[in-house]
């Protein structure tokens, strides 16, 4: 961990959150802030006042970790950073693994009182909240503003960055999903089949049309329906930040929302006369970036599905280390990346370097006749390039055992760095000048949200999956 500067509350302010983690903005003039966030997560509301450092369990076994920070800086830095660069070379800057930084109690307790006061009513209600025990934190560059742009003399720039959440950009096809489930989940992404159970829970209010498959695509007509259906519903999937500050969002608390004329007035404040031009715009940087591509690319590493990973994968490990904790040092080793990365940049390599185009039953488009179940299934071949003889259910069944454990930890790393990769946020940066009505041509790129998934939940989320299908099955709209 870094020696603390002087961290001061008054010179930072509540910038945005998700579900997990509070992002603070810096206005002061200390250089080693200016361009950079400072991420604090959350905890349980019960261990707010415990006044005891909430390191989590899962990480305690990884040698020279002392803090959810440090294990997260690793593992962005060394893992996601390394296999994002096997499948978009230019990768510079496009993340960011942060620094650790120690925090006094005084200074988390005084931000907590200062964002309390603006924080949205969801999140104040929300089973985590802002961690006042945490001890550290983390520095990570702001991507709400565009390193590429220089501002010209006497010129009043506006710098947009719009950050999408584009979710499940893949259909898994897996042949080792439970038959009476293949239907659905062949056929309908994960997103649109989740609906229901966040209406539910009252994460939504109403359904969007939005399908990530949509903007995983590299056809310009998919990619500006998908824009067009987070303009008209965003839910946590789309937000807009103009210089730095976030303007336009679902905060999921007022009803009946207009959000695309809202975002029409907004952006006329700016001169950009008509959405039209900058829907065109967010186009181009997605199809001219690639990074959909890329995220899809990493996402694919999921290619056996939850239903396998937890019933065959998972269990031979617990039986043998007993331990979560263990399991989870042992999974992600520090010491040892060289050996279980390549394995895994190999399986990137072996993908086409362009988006698949997966049609879900409720994107809007319909599927190309001559493109057959069958031919896409075979695209699966080989699972796994370390055993690329095996295809059969029970040709991996007899593998999965501890004597391979190899090939389970493979597999396992697979499953999980995939299903982080599908909440990661994507921020595209641009600037507009004013009086000119003229977007600037140079765009910055950067993805977010990396977080690891955790070895002790694969049960939970083959759970989880299993009420989703079971609820979209029931709800007669397949």
């Amino acid at each position: 961990m870094s020696i603390q500067p002087s961290v001061d509350s008054s010179e930072w302010h509540y910038k945005c959150e998700g579900l997990g983690n509070v992002i603070l903005g810096y206005c002061g003039n200390n250089p080693r802030f200016v361009g950079r966030v400072l991420r604090v997560r959350k905890c349980p509301r019960s261990e707010l006042t415990s006044n005891k450092s909430t390191m989590d369990e899962m990480y305690s076994k990884s040698e020279g970790i002392i803090s959810r920070e440090d294990y997260l800086t690793i593992y962005v830095r060394d893992v996601i950073g390394s296999l994002f660069s096997t499948c978009y070379p230019n990768n510079s800057g496009l993340v960011d693994a942060g620094e650790t930084i120690s925090l006094s109690r005084e200074f988390l307790r005084e931000m907590k009182s200062k964002i309390d006061l603006v924080r949205p009513t969801q999140m104040l209600e929300y089973k985590l909240d802002f961690d006042i025990n945490a001890d550290c934190g983390m520095l990570m560059r702001d991507f709400t503003y565009n390193r590429k742009h220089t501002q010209k003399t006497n010129s009043d720039d506006a710098t947009f960055c719009v950050e999408f959440k584009p979710k499940w950009g893949m259909i898994c096809r897996s042949e080792f999903i439970k038959d009476e489930n293949k239907p659905l989940k062949y056929e309908t992404c994960r997103f649109c089949c989740q609906q229901l159970t966040k209406l539910k829970q009252g994460l939504i209010t109403s359904f969007t049309k939005f399908c990530p498959t949509n903007l995983f695509s590299s056809e310009e007509a998919r990619v500006r329906k998908a824009i067009e259906d987070l303009i008209q519903n965003p839910q946590n999937n789309m937000k807009i930040y103009i210089n730095g500050e976030l303007n336009w969002f679902d905060d999921n608390n007022i009803p009946n929302r207009d959000f695309k004329e809202e975002l029409i007035s907004t952006l006329t404040k700016y001169h950009i006369d008509n959405l039209d031009t900058f829907i065109k715009r967010l186009i181009f940087c997605i199809l001219d970036s690639n990074i959909m591509e890329c995220v899809q690319r990493m996402q694919m590493l999921d290619r056996f599905d939850i239903e396998f990973v937890a019933k065959y994968v998972y269990p031979p490990l617990k039986d043998k280390y007993k331990s979560d904790e263990v399991i989870q040092a042992k999974l992600f080793d520090w010491k040892t990346i060289p050996e279980w990365i390549e394995p895994l940049k190999a399986e990137l390599s072996s993908m086409d370097n362009k988006c698949k185009e997966f049609i879900c039953t409720l994107s809007g488009f319909s599927k190309d006749v001559s493109l057959t179940l069958e031919n896409e299934l075979q695209a699966h071949h080989p699972y796994t390039n370390i055993k690329p003889h095996l295809k059969s259910l029970d040709e991996f069944v007899k593998e999965c055992t501890i004597e391979n454990e190899e090939f389970l930890w493979h597999i396992l790393r697979m499953y999980l760095i995939a299903h982080g990769i599908k909440d990661c946020s994507v921020m595209i940066t641009f600037n507009v000048t004013r009086g000119e009505n003229q977007l600037d041509h140079d765009y910055d790129i950067g993805v977010v949200d990396l977080d690891p998934k955790l070895v002790s939940k694969v049960t939970s989320y083959l759970v989880q999956d299993q009420d989703i299908v079971t609820r979209f099955m029931e709800s007669n709209t397949v």
